[in-house]
């Protein structure tokens, strides 16, 4: 297989790609840096205009929330754990809404019975024109990411759109090289597969005043906005296009 990437990747006048440090592998094989542009994937934030203003206040529980697919890559048992170490601290203050479709919600919801994880929610799934919506019932999202070594060259940011969009913080579990919430301050990261840590940030969201958790959200958003706006990457993509290509590497045996 890394021949025929090699023979394709030298022979391509442009390279782009999704992830923003997969160019390290594309170099690894001998092929010179100048050709690989990183083009993340683009958000239509018109999708989002139904979402609420965001201020910080609690009111109630705080809600931690998670809308994804429900499948065990996505580490939805690592938030089931999280939400039961919040359970054995007495966190009665603190909810989790896991909401969304996917092979491994039934087991997730008979998990979350039989550890008697009354502080976790599974409302109904919800198209995708109510997202803006949903996103707004949240006080944090949460997303996790098992510790694998294909995240090394980072994970397409499509996994954190929802949330950077919801104007809310963030707490990532994980060790993706690229790790935008620790970047620029929208919310807390921990390392991947560890509840406690996670349980650990969501305390520490619940304890700050609600100025620093809009600030937090409003980083993620303005990161969102500036590096993911769709016509500002059909600019970005024009002029690569546009821009005299190296000359074609040939062959190597």
């Amino acid at each position: 297989m890394r021949w025929l990437q090699r023979f394709l990747y030298r022979r391509a006048e442009r390279i782009i790609e999704f992830m923003p440090y997969t160019g390290d592998y594309v170099e690894s094989l001998g092929v010179s840096r100048d050709k690989i542009v990183w083009i993340p994937h683009g958000v239509e934030l018109d999708r989002y205009r139904d979402l609420k203003p965001y201020t910080g206040e609690i009111h109630g529980h705080f809600r931690v929330m998670f809308l994804g697919g429900m499948l065990r890559y996505n580490a939805i048992d690592t938030i089931l754990d999280t939400a039961a170490v919040l359970k054995e601290r007495g966190r009665t203050d603190i909810r989790f809404l896991m909401v969304g479709a996917g092979r491994d919600r039934e087991a997730a919801i008979r998990e979350a019975a039989e550890g008697g994880l009354d502080n976790v929610e599974f409302p109904d799934p919800v198209p995708k024109q109510e997202i803006a919506s949903k996103l707004s019932e949240a006080d944090a999202f949460i997303y996790g990411l098992h510790d694998l070594p294909l995240y090394r060259y980072g994970v397409s940011l499509n996994k954190l759109t929802d949330y950077l969009a919801g104007s809310r913080p963030i707490i990532f579990s994980g060790s993706s090289a690229y790790d935008p919430v620790r970047q620029v301050g929208a919310g807390f990261s921990v390392p991947p597969d560890n509840p406690i840590a996670a349980a650990d940030a969501v305390e520490r969201l619940v304890g700050l005043t609600p100025q620093e958790r809009v600030q937090m959200g409003r980083n993620g958003r303005h990161f969102l906005e500036e590096n993911h706006n769709i016509p500002r990457l059909a600019e970005r993509l024009l002029s690569v296009l546009e821009r005299p290509t190296p000359a074609t590497e040939l062959a190597r045996s």
